[in-house]
């Protein structure tokens, strides 16, 4: 399922994107799909799991037939939608828009993400709320990264962050062939 859960999900955000007419959001779109893609092309993601937002699940219930969506929670707050991805041990929450990208090397058999009997679940309890709650387990989150577009700052600080807790990926295997070229002018190869 995890492969579905993620086209899912980066169908519903770039649906999202088209649909809000907001410029950031279609700007940010490639580059998140391109490293979660790179990360399941490594076939380095074992799980995931789907919290989707309001919009996100009228648009799928609008395009797909229920049977062939796989199960998901929504979020109860906002327009957000947040996808666990689980590479491993390491854990990494992701949002559709104007969130961190949170970097677990584990996460405590406590965390929200991980009940799945919770059908609605909080934005906050799956970001700031979920590291707070991992902080007082002693699993608190490796990183929290925000998605800053210029010179691949994000990317070269989230492919940095999964080698430090032994996820071995490289900045070619999330960007674009484009954006490798231009990554390697700013960063170098290393």
């Amino acid at each position: 399922m995890s492969r579905l859960d993620l086209r899912l999900f980066l169908e519903a955000l770039e649906n999202y994107s088209n649909q809000s007419g907001n410029s950031e959001l279609k700007r940010m779109f490639p580059s998140r799909k391109n490293f979660l893609d790179g990360l399941e092309k490594k076939d380095l993601i074992s799980d995931t799991r789907l919290f989707l937002s309001y919009g996100a699940i009228q648009y799928l219930r609008n395009n797909y037939n229920p049977e062939h969506l796989p199960k998901f929670s929504r979020v109860t707050s906002g327009d957000k939608s947040i996808i666990h991805v689980r590479l491993g041990d390491t854990h990494i929450i992701e949002g559709s828009h104007s969130c961190y990208l949170w970097i677990y090397p584990r996460l405590d058999p406590s965390a929200v993400v991980f009940d799945y009997s919770k059908g609605d679940v909080s934005y906050h309890a799956l970001t700031g709320g979920l590291n707070d709650k991992m902080l007082m387990k002693g699993t608190p989150s490796h990183a929290n990264i925000t998605h800053s577009p210029s010179n691949f700052s994000w990317q070269k600080k989230a492919v940095t962050a999964l080698n430090e807790v032994g996820i071995g990926i490289k900045a070619k295997d999330v960007l674009s062939a484009d954006d490798y070229r231009q990554y390697v002018r700013y960063h170098g190869v290393n």
